[in-house]
């Protein structure tokens, strides 16, 4: 009998504490009520259909001048220092001797003597010939000039 009373007098009081928090105060509510006037109380306004040839079509594309265009001029760079520019990031990650053949490993691909490498630098591409590969170094091809690069 005792439980029953508590818990009574423990959920009728966990009502009223939040029946309390739902209520707002009497100046809130006036504030409340005032926000609410005067957003419902906009006054509509006709305009003429002169001022709306005035003003014009505000959805119009022709009310915005064209934006300006700049050019870029990308120059192309002597093939020499093409070779000099990617030689950092040609790296081969690995070099076998298969069958008396020197294979070099970019990324995954293999490569062999004379077999084309596709490297895209700054958006560009290039194909570079990868030739003369030893374990200590290989030799790459751009157009007509040629950079030994020895590995690390």
């Amino acid at each position: 009998m005792r439980n029953s009373f508590l818990n009574f007098l423990l959920i009728t009081f966990t009502i009223t504490l939040s029946v309390k928090g739902a209520i707002l105060s009497p100046d809130k509510r006036i504030q409340n009520i005032g926000t609410a006037e005067s957003i419902t109380s906009l006054r509509v306004v006709v305009v003429d259909s002169e001022e709306v040839e005035k003003i014009g079509n505000p959805f119009s594309l022709d009310r915005f001048p064209e934006p300006e265009v700049e050019e870029f001029v990308t120059e192309r760079l002597p093939a020499g220092e093409v070779l000099a520019v990617l030689s950092p990031y040609v790296v081969p990650t690995g070099v076998f001797l298969v069958n008396e053949e020197y294979i070099a490993m970019f990324q995954g691909k293999q490569v062999r003597n004379g077999d084309l490498l596709n490297v895209v630098y700054e958006g560009e591409e290039y194909d570079l010939v990868i030739s003369e590969i030893d374990r200590t170094s290989f030799t790459m091809k751009y157009e007509e000039s040629t950079l030994k690069v020895k590995l690390k």
